[in-house]
């Protein structure tokens, strides 16, 4: 079997070194702003995404951080069913104890098969898991679609950065902030918010 070349790149995977307006993109579905140099394969995509996702959501907290995590459980599946899908190909090319080790990178635990009725076990294992996960992506797709949910989006970021910059009173450059300082701001102005929102109770 020919041995698969390896795949190096330099990629962003934390919010403290990537800049505001490729975080942007990322969060829009352009995974390939991640690359710095080089290439990269869609797990290690995903994988980085959802890193970086997950340390903007801890930060920001406030009303987003629901969508958002929502936003990086469904990248998480679908790293998942990416990964799910390499095994069974493994499995397929009798790569047994590679097969394991993938399905261990997503907490699937299993044996090295030895016998075909092993083998077939395994398979309708993957099977059943990748049945549920994708049921419920496709759910997840139809409820966004039937719902009309406000997602967040470029749109979204764009206002979001407007209102920003009107009540901090300065200028925000997405090429020159990074996410992690960017979602210290928001984090700031949320709390601002709500503290104006908690006085002006009290005065009533």
């Amino acid at each position: 079997m020919e041995k698969k070349q390896a795949i190096y790149s330099n990629l962003y995977t934390t919010c403290k070194v990537i800049p505001l307006t490729k975080f942007i993109d990322v969060y829009c579905g352009d995974l390939e702003a991640l690359v710095i140099e080089g290439e990269s394969d869609k797990e290690a995509l995903e994988a980085a995404s959802s890193k970086i996702v997950a340390e903007y959501v801890k930060i920001i907290g406030g009303e987003n951080m629901f969508e958002l995590t929502r936003q990086n459980d469904l990248i998480n599946k679908q790293i998942k069913v990416t990964v799910l899908e390499a095994a069974k190909g493994l499995l397929s090319m009798r790569a047994y104890t590679e097969a394991v080790n993938a399905l261990a990178s997503v907490n699937m635990k299993a044996e090295v098969p030895d016998t075909v009725e092993e083998v077939k076990a395994l398979n309708g294992r993957i099977d059943s898991e990748l049945a549920n996960l994708k049921r419920i992506l496709l759910s997840e797709a139809k409820k966004a679609e039937s719902k009309q949910e406000q997602k967040v989006d470029r749109s979204h970021f764009m206002r979001e950065l407007a209102m920003a910059n009107a009540h901090f009173k300065f200028c925000i450059d997405p090429n020159q902030y990074t996410a992690e300082s960017y979602a210290y701001l928001i984090k700031q102005m949320n709390n601002d918010f709500k503290r104006m929102k908690e006085w002006q109770t009290r005065k009533r």
